[in-house]
């Protein structure tokens, strides 16, 4: 029986390529239908290996040409970018002369990017905000809000909430972190539908994101869970909880007690 239906399949599928290549050209699909059966499956073969080689080294030398116009754009604006950001922040002016945090004003250093850098090239914003989020890691305390508030004037907290509306998860990822480490507060509605995805990378930082920048209520993903918990989840959730510094840490008897979800 299962003979039969994979004979069956074949035949169909044999038809349909007979079919569409007569339709393609009349004068190759003569030629080609003198040969004998095997001969035909062969040249079948051929082609299909030669295409799919061809295909794949042209994917190869695009990807090469393209990663050597992103280090060379890279390394044009690399430094640029690396001054930019430490007379902005580390090396201010008016920080390093004692000015109140709160006073300190940055639309001189903006002015300084836009006159400075194509600012409206989506992979130079892009290059600045790595530099950024680089930077932030390292700096904290007053340099640190400084980095916080550039990223803002900059507009590149736009950048990276697009990143969450993106057809890949790998660019929601992204974005979560950038905006994550850049401390930037992020309505329910873009965040929340996230925390429930089949992406385990993206679920969790989702949930990460959400804790770290939620003022008031940082697990209220808690309220629209939709699957159970799984031990990994339970885990990476421990390990958020533990490492996020003053948090504030709920009733978990709310959603044990009257949730629908085991």
């Amino acid at each position: 029986m299962t003979i039969f239906l994979l004979n069956n399949i074949f035949e169909n599928i044999w038809y349909w390529f007979h079919n569409i290549f007569y339709a393609l050209s009349p004068v190759l699909y003569d030629r080609f239908a003198r040969y004998p059966f095997f001969l035909q499956l062969s040249l079948i073969f051929i082609v299909v290996s030669f295409l799919t080689t061809s295909t794949s080294y042209l994917r190869l030398i695009v990807k090469r040409i393209t990663g050597y116009y992103k280090e060379k754009r890279k390394d044009k604006h690399q430094s640029s970018i690396e001054q930019l950001i430490t007379e902005a922040t580390v090396m201010n002016e008016d920080l390093l002369d004692g000015l109140n945090i709160n006073d300190i004003k940055l639309n001189k250093y903006v002015k300084e990017f836009e006159e400075t850098l194509p600012m409206k090239n989506k992979k130079v914003r892009q290059l600045i905000i790595d530099a950024i989020v680089h930077h932030k890691k390292n700096f904290s305390g007053d340099a640190g809000i400084l980095l916080n508030r550039l990223f803002i004037e900059l507009n590149l907290h736009k950048n990276a909430i697009d990143k969450l509306r993106a057809w890949y998860w790998q660019r929601k990822v992204k974005g979560l972190i950038e905006l994550s480490h850049m401390e930037v507060t992020l309505p329910d509605v873009l965040i929340l539908p996230l925390t429930n995805s089949k992406q385990r990378l993206l679920r969790m930082q989702a949930r990460a994101c959400y804790i770290g920048i939620s003022k008031n209520e940082p697990f209220k993903f808690f309220d629209v869970l939709t699957d159970a918990l799984t031990q990994w989840d339970q885990i990476d959730l421990f390990n958020i909880i533990a490492s996020t510094p003053d948090l504030s840490i709920p009733n978990f008897s709310r959603w044990i007690t009257y949730s629908n979800n085991d």
